[in-house]
């Protein structure tokens, strides 16, 4: 098993306040099936977030944590 701080996305949201510890962006393409994720976006995995929404652009829906 990994060294994870949590084990899902509900431990980190009861432990840590968001805003401030953490950051979600979304934007829903209703026109794409696509969806464009960096689950570890930000300052776990640096640029993945940028890199998932360039991919994304105006084409696919996207996700960052």
């Amino acid at each position: 098993m990994g060294s994870d701080k949590y084990s899902c996305f509900g431990a980190l949201a009861a432990a840590e306040q968001y805003g401030l510890d953490y950051d979600i962006e979304a934007r829903l393409r209703k026109s794409s099936s696509v969806l464009i994720m960096a689950l570890h976006g930000g300052k776990i995995e640096p640029y993945t977030d940028t890199i998932a929404d360039a991919i994304a652009g105006n084409d696919f829906s996207f996700y960052c944590c």
